[in-house]
């Protein structure tokens, strides 16, 4: 809200609505209810606010609109019986996904790895009393069933592990790495990466196909 009044500008707090002299330009506290006000492009929102903003780009490649946030929103405070957090309602709607996905006839590998990696994203960062690996390794299994669909149609046979090539690599990655292309059924068996992995961080290596052009001239 913009009142002008005597040349100058106030704006209301987004928490409790209270007009305040000057407004932001940074993150501060409300004077009267003592919540955080944060600025961005010029606008001032709650952390909560904030947090949705954030969020809804990651989940609109899934169909989620503010619209199903909110109806997620009610869901899960309807449950909780309190305001949820925005990470509670993110959780929610990241497992509505997944049982969508899992419940089609023709399971869309590409969206099931997507969702998994959320799904593992997530955990690491906001759920530390839960073990996450078990969502990367899903991400990683349905990333390498794309992969056998497409050593099927004829195009590639083999993948290559690669790292981020930084310091938190882990030994057994980094060998991986340096090591010769797997095979993609042997890589769906064993699924070495992840689960080879020691880095405290977490896994970030990944499967890359092996593009063999085969020379014809002698054929």
């Amino acid at each position: 809200m913009n009142d002008q009044n005597d040349g100058t500008y106030t704006v209301s707090c987004p928490s409790c609505g209270v007009l305040l002299a000057r407004k932001p330009k940074r993150k501060k506290k409300c004077p009267h209810c003592g919540e955080y006000i944060r600025v961005r492009k010029g606008n001032l929102y709650t952390e909560k606010q904030l947090e949705v903003i954030d969020w809804l780009p990651r989940l609109e490649r899934y169909g989620v609109t503010f619209q199903t946030f909110t109806k997620h929103f009610l869901k899960v405070m309807k449950a909780e019986g309190h305001e949820p957090e925005v990470g509670d309602v993110v959780w929610d709607i990241l497992g509505h996904l997944l049982d969508m996905a899992l419940s089609e006839e023709k399971p869309n590998y590409s969206r099931l790895s997507s969702i998994y990696f959320q799904l593992w994203d997530f955990a690491r960062h906001h759920k530390p009393e839960e073990d996450s690996k078990p969502y990367l390794v899903e991400s990683t299994r349905y990333g390498l069933l794309v992969a056998k669909k497409d050593k099927e149609a004829g195009l590639y046979e083999r993948v290559r592990v690669y790292t981020c090539n930084d310091s938190l690599v882990c030994d057994a990655c980094r060998a991986l790495s340096d090591g010769p292309p797997i095979d993609i059924d042997e890589a769906l068996r064993t699924m070495p990466v992840p689960n080879q992995c020691r880095s405290e961080r977490g896994c970030r290596c990944w499967y890359f196909p092996v593009i063999e052009f085969k020379d014809h001239k002698h054929e």
